[in-house]
């Protein structure tokens, strides 16, 4: 039985956490809609690191981290650079032709890949990559990047994706947006924290009394999602809902924008891949990448 384009529904369990969908609604709000380019934004930063290990996935094994998580971190990436949907238009459709536009003018600068050493987790020793997969493998288990937009309205703001298995001691999922500074009390950043379920950003008050003294008061805003993202997308499918699903030509370019890293790392069959202590810190091509900026990893 051959189907219809209609009846094919590619799941991304990203698109349906409560994080994807407020990501699009920045661009519903006048005051984030107004701040969200070069002029007002100095970097983003788009984090997925883990602590559990690959698990015996075969299937991670032939792709790695950068393939495993590019649908992930590309779906977020594109809600944040894509121009503002219109109130009276906000289709799937509609949604999919701007984040598919956005991707679209986005490149990858450079980027680093690593593979987990032995280490602890919640005290406990875990063994390295190759360890439990073999020492033939040269699959990643971590990656970093730096990409642009060739965009007027985010051109030179640099952007930095990181994923990766067995990092640090908690999970963090989050996008962070950072804003040029514009008091002596540093840069202000909104943090989007999937794992937690909250946003959260600074606002720069004065302090009471007679003088003027300034202090950064964090505001949020906590979010418990009636289902996850799982169940939401199967729900969905069930009833023939496909807002929430993806579609070939952002697959398309997704697959455009990470494919030069695939193939050279593919051609690659010689160069020492750098190790990193499972549940320590980030590797040091990672902090380097970032550093070199003059910049760190909000993580």
């Amino acid at each position: 039985m051959k189907l219809k384009s209609q009846q094919v529904y590619v799941a991304d369990h990203s698109l349906a956490k409560m994080m994807s969908r407020l990501l699009l609604t920045l661009h519903l709000n006048p005051f984030f809609r107004a701040i969200l380019s070069r002029d007002w934004v100095a970097s983003i930063q788009i984090i997925y690191t883990e602590t559990v290990g690959f698990e015996g996935r075969e299937y991670f094994l032939s792709v790695g981290s950068h393939q495993d998580m590019a649908q992930h971190v590309a779906n977020w990436l594109s809600l944040v650079l894509m121009d503002a949907p219109s109130p009276n238009n906000l289709t799937k459709e509609a949604i999919t032709e701007r984040q598919v536009e956005a991707l679209s003018k986005c490149q990858i600068a450079s980027a680093v890949r690593a593979q987990y050493g032995k280490g602890f987790i919640a005290g406990q020793p875990v063994p390295g990559f190759l360890e439990e997969a073999g020492e033939q493998y040269r699959t990643e288990t971590f990656f970093a990047a730096k990409v642009f937009s060739n965009t007027e309205k985010w051109f030179g703001v640099p952007i930095y994706l990181m994923s990766g298995k067995r990092v640090g001691q908690t999970k963090q999922t989050k996008v962070v947006i950072e804003f040029h500074s514009l008091s002596p009390l540093g840069s202000t950043k909104i943090t989007f924290d999937v794992v937690k379920n909250k946003v959260e950003m600074p606002f720069i008050l004065k302090t009471p009394g007679a003088g003027f003294e300034l202090e950064s008061v964090l505001g949020g805003i906590n979010l418990e999602p009636s289902v996850d993202g799982h169940t939401r997308l199967l729900l969905d499918a069930m009833r023939g809902d496909k807002s929430l699903a993806s579609s070939p030509d952002f697959g398309v370019e997704t697959w455009r924008l990470i494919t030069p890293i695939v193939e050279a790392w593919k051609r690659d069959t010689f160069s020492p891949i750098s190790q990193y202590e499972a549940g320590g810190e980030l590797p040091a091509e990672a902090l380097a990448l970032i550093r070199n900026d003059g910049r760190e990893w909000f993580i």
